[in-house]
């Protein structure tokens, strides 16, 4: 192939590529339209004070996003992932308010998320329920029972909690650092546990590793 020849072609395959990833990926087309209605009809939308804002106020959504996400590729649906979120915080916002340090607070608060997904990992896989009506149930009992423990608003955190919130890191504010480690540790377990849930034989021995997920297994004919 000429150099003339390579000229040509090369814009052709790079065509063929956007299409394709554009057919793949078609929230990116999405995404780029919005961006640029928003722009033209504001004015301001691009401005780095907006996107800071907007990153912010995305960070916990994008945070519940992909347990969530992880959960749906697995198969399965969880429709109490507001209602844990609301007891988390609640316990941690109670546990920071009693004098405790954030770092007991957020360990308060990821352990009362841990028992609602414990509770319903139980009754979905072992006893086999249908995960639609054990969440959707689930919704309704987490929320009744923060409303119960906590039915007055929660105040005086401390200045340690409000770090959380209100502090930078390298200029970015801290819950945008945490919502963009949460998707980098959602990838790095996609990537250790492949769809198939075996591992590549090991180098030494030949023999198929344990399977990183082997450790949470259930027997396919427990999960429906």
């Amino acid at each position: 192939m000429t150099t003339a020849d390579t000229v040509l072609t090369r814009p052709r395959v790079l065509a063929s590529g956007g299409l394709t990833t554009l057919r793949r990926q078609p929230l990116i087309a999405v995404f780029t339209v919005m961006v640029l209605v928003f722009q033209l009809s504001t004015g301001s939308f691009l401005d780095p004070a907006n996107l800071r804002g907007i990153a912010t106020d995305a960070a916990t959504l994008a945070i519940v996003a992909v347990p969530a996400a992880l959960l749906v590729i697995s198969g399965y649906l969880d429709l109490s992932v507001g209602s844990t979120l609301a007891l988390g915080g609640l316990v941690g916002g109670w546990l920071a308010g009693q004098g405790q340090p954030p770092v007991v607070a957020v360990t308060g608060a990821l352990a009362a998320g841990a028992a609602v997904g414990a509770v319903n990992g139980l009754l979905c896989c072992y006893f086999g329920l249908s995960a639609f009506i054990v969440t959707l149930g689930m919704l309704t009992a987490v929320r009744g029972l923060a409303q119960q423990l906590f039915p007055l608003p929660l105040s005086g955190f401390g200045t340690g909690f409000a770090w959380l919130g209100g502090a930078r890191i390298a200029g970015v504010a801290a819950p945008v650092v945490v919502a963009a480690l949460v998707p980098a540790a959602g990838a790095l377990l996609l990537a250790l546990i492949p769809p198939d849930g075996t591992s590549s034989p090991s180098a030494s021995t030949g023999k198929p590793p344990t399977s990183p997920a082997s450790t949470f297994a259930v027997p396919p004919s427990h999960c429906s």
